[in-house]
């Protein structure tokens, strides 16, 4: 297969993706590693609906006042990787984890049918209790 074939089959993946993260960053939240999150969406293209419905909704709920980061975690022990929304906030309220979950099940309503099969990717939205400083996404 020439390199245009490949270049022209791989362009309907990517416009869309690059469409959500300018969406997601239009809601205030940060990329730190852009290729690593592009790659990842391409990866499980079935999952853009649930992370543009995500991420706004947590937009709403979680801004201002919090620092929102949309990262690929990467469990350091096995070989398991996903896309996470990271809420971090400078001082953190007793019922975060409730409103974080809350806006996770508004989110996964918008999985399809085909997002419901165990060899799709995952999208979550959770905090590692950080502080919301830049000191945290290295910049």
């Amino acid at each position: 297969m020439s390199t245009a074939v490949l270049l022209e089959t791989a362009a309907p993946i990517a416009a869309p993706v690059e469409s959500l993260l300018r969406e997601v960053r239009a809601e205030g939240i940060r990329i730190p590693h852009p290729a690593e999150v592009s790659g990842y969406v391409e990866r499980f293209s079935d999952l853009m609906q649930v992370i543009r419905k995500g991420c706004e909704l947590a937009a709403l709920e979680f801004t201002p006042g919090a620092a929102l980061s949309l990262e690929l975690y990467v469990d350091p022990e096995i070989d398991d990787r996903y896309l996470s929304l990271y809420v971090r906030q400078a001082a953190y309220e007793p019922d975060v984890m409730e409103r974080i979950e809350r806006v996770q099940a508004e989110a996964d309503a918008y999985l399809d049918d085909a997002a419901l099969d165990d060899s799709v990717g995952w999208f979550l939205i959770t905090t590692d209790f950080q502080p919301q400083g830049e000191n945290v996404y290295g910049l």
